[in-house]
């Protein structure tokens, strides 16, 4: 099963895009803190490449921000591309399902982010469906 669950902070503010047939795709990063501290005592981050579709992304590009706490849902994949020097690269990206708000509250309200669920029902078509 290939399923992740990750809360972090968003490195930088997301970037949203449209494909050539009008499809949205937003692109972010998050840092994602390690349950540990290092022998200096400071905290380790891991940093993550998330990828959103359609409202999903439209949603996630309206509300955050660089900073912003989240919590992603989805499976991760590997992609192969061939950089401009001709270097074959390989990245990986979690495909996200789902996503919540992890700002407590009252921190949502005072940045104009909802709160709990007083944000739109995201409309969604079978094709968003992966099964």
């Amino acid at each position: 099963m290939n399923l992740h669950i990750l809360t972090g902070r968003l490195t930088k503010d997301p970037e949203l895009r449209y494909t050539q047939d009008g499809t949205a795709v937003c692109t972010f990063r998050i840092a994602v803190d390690r349950g540990y501290k290092n022998k200096d005592g400071t905290r380790q981050a891991d940093f993550f490449t998330v990828v959103a579709w359609r409202e999903r992304a439209e949603t996630i590009a309206r509300y955050f921000k660089k900073g912003r706490k989240i919590t992603v849902v989805g499976p991760q994949y590997q992609r192969t591309y061939t950089d401009q020097a001709g270097n074959q690269r390989t990245v990986y990206e979690l495909q996200l399902e789902k996503f919540e708000f992890a700002d407590p509250p009252q921190q949502n309200q005072q940045n104009g982010m909802p709160k709990g669920n007083d944000f739109e029902d995201i409309p969604f078509n079978d094709e968003d469906v992966p099964f």
